[in-house]
């Protein structure tokens, strides 16, 4: 029940807090608003508040292909037209029904043969691939956990990219990323454990 404005702790370049948009930070906000991202609550309480589009996605626009996770949703349909007259008009009810806005720069009319970007895949008519991006986080993370932290980031980074069919490939890297610190890496690059060089007992 603390103020998260005010009591937490910073890790990072704090020099770095002024690329984020005031908008984002929960700093800039008054006390009744926002909550700190991460927070069990905030997902929670997003999807209390954000269930209010379903029911007007279903039965008002009537789109038949309509998913959401959290704040990230998409609309599929055969016709450009379609979409764009439903874009119009969640572009005008979020704002009267919650205070919310579209993201313009996150939203994207595209043939689904270009993959649709969602919830760290991208998610094609024949397979899921992991975003580049977060690929890239996950090597990152790798190369900067100490070793008494490295099995649980590991195991955690290999879980993020399994349920992407076409992540074989990120997986092999992965784990030759780990190998030459000592770690043991099972046979379909799912998981990895202590090995004799890893210098953890």
């Amino acid at each position: 029940m603390h103020d998260p404005r005010a009591d937490f702790a910073h890790r990072g370049d704090p020099a770095r807090m002024n690329l984020v948009p005031l908008q984002k930070r929960l700093l800039g906000q008054l006390a009744h608003l926002g909550l700190p991202i991460g927070n069990l609550s905030s997902q929670f309480f997003a999807n209390v508040y954000l269930d209010v589009p379903d029911p007007h996605a279903k039965h008002q626009l009537r789109a038949r292909h309509y998913v959401r996770y959290v704040d990230d949703f998409v609309f599929l349909h055969e016709s450009a037209g379609w979409l764009n007259a439903v874009f119009a008009d969640v572009t005008a009810f979020l704002p009267e029904r919650l205070g919310l806005q579209i993201n313009p720069r996150k939203t994207i009319l595209q043939p689904i043969d270009l993959g649709v970007d969602f919830v760290g895949q991208v998610i094609k008519p024949w397979r899921r691939e992991t975003r580049k991006r977060t690929r890239n986080e996950a090597l990152g993370r790798i190369a900067a956990t100490p070793a008494t932290d490295l099995m649980q980031v590991a195991n955690s980074c290999f879980g993020l990219l399994r349920p992407a069919t076409a992540s074989h490939h990120d997986r092999a890297t992965l784990a030759n990323g780990l190998r030459p610190r000592g770690h043991a890496v099972d046979a379909a690059f799912t998981k990895i454990y202590w090995g004799s060089a890893s210098g953890v007992d």
